[in-house]
């Protein structure tokens, strides 16, 4: 497990040393800045959604958004970087995030889908045949397991599961493309 902790340090260290490379890059217009935190929203309340369902570690969520794809809060993040490459106004940025994603997340995503199925065997790898990786599915996955739950969003779960973190760390990026679109131009 101390492995696994410092693959995630490594993650999140490295997306802070990117943010001086999006911040000198970024030429950020009105719109860009509109349209980027847009997208961004859009980003956050995939995991807002996701975090509201997980119950990480304990069982295997298949309902909810995990209905429509394995990994909704790792699609949440990258929608969330591309509203911050879309606010810069940078095409480059955009491919920088895409880039990111493939070699830093994907990685992890493939490293957690091996934990789960070790975990839950035959039950995952039945949901993982079914449900796409990263892209959502147009129509939700369903199983014996999933038909018969009450399980619902739940907002104690999205702050347990600390979601309010990416809240704060967009917030906090999209600020600092405001301030330099009106003061450092």
């Amino acid at each position: 497990m101390i492995h696994q902790v410092s693959l995630d340090t490594v993650r999140l260290k490295l997306v802070w040393l990117l943010l001086p490379v999006l911040l000198c890059l970024a030429a950020p217009s009105l719109l860009s800045l509109l349209l980027g935190v847009i997208v961004g929203l859009f980003g956050l309340g995939i995991r807002l959604w996701a975090a509201g369902y997980i119950d990480k570690l304990n069982k295997l969520t298949t309902h909810g958004p995990y209905a429509y794809t394995r990994n909704p809060l790792y699609l949440g993040t990258l929608v969330i970087g591309l509203g911050f490459a879309i606010a810069a106004s940078k095409v480059s940025l955009v491919l920088v995030c895409l880039a990111f994603f493939y070699f830093v997340y994907l990685p992890k995503v493939r490293q957690e889908a091996t934990e789960l199925e070790k975990k839950f065997g035959d039950q995952y790898l039945g949901y993982a045949q079914m449900v796409r990786l990263i892209l959502p599915a147009v129509k939700p996955y369903r199983d014996s397991l999933s038909e018969g739950r009450s399980c619902c969003f739940s907002l104690r779960r999205y702050l347990l599961n600390r979601e309010w973190e990416a809240l704060l760390t967009a917030s906090f990026v999209f600020g600092l493309l405001f301030l330099k679109f009106f003061f450092w131009k």
